[in-house]
């Protein structure tokens, strides 16, 4: 009987290696116009916000290392930019998870859970005559441009309730 596995470390880490390569890599996956706009999405949004304070607080751009590293964070939340998960997704996407923030090294949360849930927008791509745009799950047809501006309104409107629901477990 003949086996199939690797007979050395050395075997094992080059198969491993080159099944990486080919499987987890999204822009492997995705057209390169996609990727470059996706790119060109997350550069817009970090020049509208720029040095951008709402109530005071600065919106900032992925301001420390954190397991998502393209982000926008103001106050608790952060809006992440995900890429997609060509292994096991059947049909890969992007999207725009509104969440906690990350926690930076050596922090840890008062409460365990977020006060009110994640939300997520699922977005595909899609390059029309008159314009590429990306499709949300509702339908929603946006450009780069009118995707950041939507993201960063987003983000205000999630901390806001973000807020309000802490401020009602914390009584």
């Amino acid at each position: 009987m003949i086996s199939s596995k690797p007979s050395s470390l050395d075997e094992f880490l080059n198969e491993r290696a080159a099944r990486n390569r080919t499987s987890s890599d999204a822009t492997l996956a995705m057209p390169p116009q996609v990727v470059q706009e996706w790119g060109r999405l997350k550069e817009q949004l970090r020049a509208l916000v720029g040095d951008r304070r709402v109530d005071g607080e600065q919106l900032e751009w992925s301001p420390y290392p954190a397991p998502h590293p393209d982000f926008l964070l103001w106050k608790n939340v952060a809006a992440y930019f995900v890429e997609p998960d060509v292994r096991r997704e059947r049909a890969p996407a992007f999207r725009i998870r509104f969440s906690r923030r990350p926690l930076k090294a050596n922090q840890i949360w008062v409460l365990s859970e977020s006060p009110i849930e994640e939300k997520v927008w699922k977005l595909d791509y899609r390059e029309a005559t008159e314009r590429t745009v990306w499709v949300m799950a509702n339908g929603r047809m946006l450009s780069s441009q009118e995707l950041a501006h939507a993201i960063a309104i987003e983000l205000v409107k999630f901390s806001d309730a973000y807020e309000s629901a802490a401020r009602g477990v914390l009584l």
